[in-house]
């Protein structure tokens, strides 16, 4: 739960049987699920339904999920919205694409309840811990390093003074990476850490995030190691 509140989750799919599925799934007394078959008025939708997490699924009447997708993430008021992916278009072109469109995570069809369950629970406790974060005046937790400021409370971090925001899970692998500075970070230790699983050799989940991090905050942040991972600079 959220501030002792129900987590509420938007379901963009047009298959009928979601809101049922999901409920055999998921405890109703932490979660409060609505469904739309379409993205027609999607931001409307979103300001009435003040979703935390959206789990979207890629082929939909009128607009795509990574339309849809794209769509939401340029409105900076649904900024700290969860976006999932659950589909069947299981391709390395589909997942680079909905992750570089904004997305927090790609679940594959036929999603496993467990698999669903251990995600949605994964990053619920973070909005929890954020949540918490910014109504905390005691604790403000802020990282400097050379040109880079990070500051963990509001999810903000600074580049010569540019205030830059992030997706949550590029935000959380610039703070990981910037507590230990210089450290050379796998692929495989980065994904463990943020999605807390192993990582496939085929997921390309790290660079398609990597490549959006230097575009947004500078292309010398992070610096690539052939053939054993990345590494964060701060000048």
């Amino acid at each position: 739960m959220v501030n002792n509140r129900k987590i509420r989750i938007l379901v963009i799919d047009d298959k009928n049987d979601m809101p049922e599925y999901l409920s055999a799934v998921f405890n109703q007394d932490d979660f409060l699920i609505q469904q739309v078959t379409n993205g027609l008025n999607i931001h409307d939708i979103i300001k009435e339904a003040n979703p935390d997490i959206i789990l979207l699924e890629i082929a939909l009447p009128y607009f795509d999920g990574i339309e849809i997708c794209e769509s939401i993430r340029k409105e900076n008021a649904f900024e700290r919205i969860l976006i999932i992916f659950l589909s069947s278009q299981t391709d390395d072109y589909t997942q680079i694409a909905a992750f570089e469109a904004g997305a927090n995570d790609f679940i594959n069809k036929p999603v496993r309840p467990k698999v669903l369950l251990s995600r949605i629970n994964a990053l619920t406790n973070r909005i929890s811990f954020s949540s918490k974060s910014l109504n905390s005046k005691e604790h403000h937790e802020i990282t400097q390093l050379e040109e880079l400021k990070i500051d963990k409370e509001k999810y903000l971090i600074f580049y010569k003074n540019e205030r830059i925001i992030l997706p949550r899970k590029e935000f959380e692998i610039v703070c990981l990476m910037a507590s230990k500075p210089g450290k050379v970070f796998s692929r495989e230790e980065i994904y463990r850490s943020i999605w807390k699983e192993d990582i496939h050799s085929s997921n390309r989940t790290i660079d398609v995030h990597m490549r959006k991090i230097r575009n947004k905050i500078h292309e010398s942040i992070i610096v690539t190691i052939k053939g054993v991972g990345y590494k964060l600079v701060s000048k």
